[in-house]
């Protein structure tokens, strides 16, 4: 039985770190080649991933909300925010005074809304009860209607300051990296209140019980 346990476990860590690794491939696409074909990339292996942890975790967990379009979404809400925010940690601090607020509001929304996600999934994951009463509620519509204005926004801002100062810089030193960084953090952003928007619309036909 513990044998068994150990089995599972192994396997649920390697679709994890399976993942992670094509999601970091597919964020190093962003960079060179722009978003249409990362972005498909992404959602398949996003689709890859929920089936093997469907067919590998252990029977206990509500595994079958992850082959379903709200659990679809709050993987790529994960994943996508958490590369999202990575990208600003890594190549953003050092334009963090050039860019002001910008870059704070981008990095406070995806720093919150994938800590809130990952702790809703986690939860979803464990208890199918505590999913039908969180999704059931008010909480995950008006959670998700606040983190898409929240994206849209401060994406935006953020476009407008990469194009002011960043941009400039780019051209001329031929090539900084940091530029090509921060253009894949805000397309993200707008990915990501996409992503939330129409998970706040499947959250309403559930608290409507449509």
């Amino acid at each position: 039985m513990r044998e068994s346990e150990s089995a599972q476990s192994l396997e649920l860590c390697l679709v994890v770190f399976y993942f992670c690794l094509t999601l970091q491939e597919h964020t190093r696409c962003f960079l060179l080649r722009g978003i249409g074909q990362p972005v498909r990339d992404i959602v398949r292996s996003g689709e890859q991933a929920a089936s093997l942890l469907t067919t590998c975790c252990p029977s206990f967990l509500n595994t079958k909300f992850l082959s379903t379009v709200p659990g679809m979404l709050k993987l790529l809400q994960m994943f996508v925010g958490g590369a999202c925010q990575a990208l600003l940690v890594s190549y953003g601090m050092g334009f963090s005074q050039l860019l002001g607020p910008s870059y704070i509001s981008l990095l406070t929304t995806a720093s919150a809304s994938a800590a809130t996600v990952t702790l809703l999934l986690f939860c979803y994951v464990i208890s199918s009860n505590t999913f039908h009463l969180i999704r059931s509620s008010l909480f995950e519509l008006l959670f998700n209607i606040s983190a898409a204005t929240s994206y849209c926004s401060s994406s935006i801002f953020l476009f407008f300051a990469v194009k002011l100062y960043v941009y400039p810089l780019y051209v001329l030193t031929l090539g900084i990296v940091d530029y090509p960084a921060m253009k894949t953090a805000y397309i993200m952003g707008f990915c990501l209140s996409i992503f939330h928007a129409v998970d706040a619309y499947y959250s309403f036909k559930q608290y409507r019980g449509l």
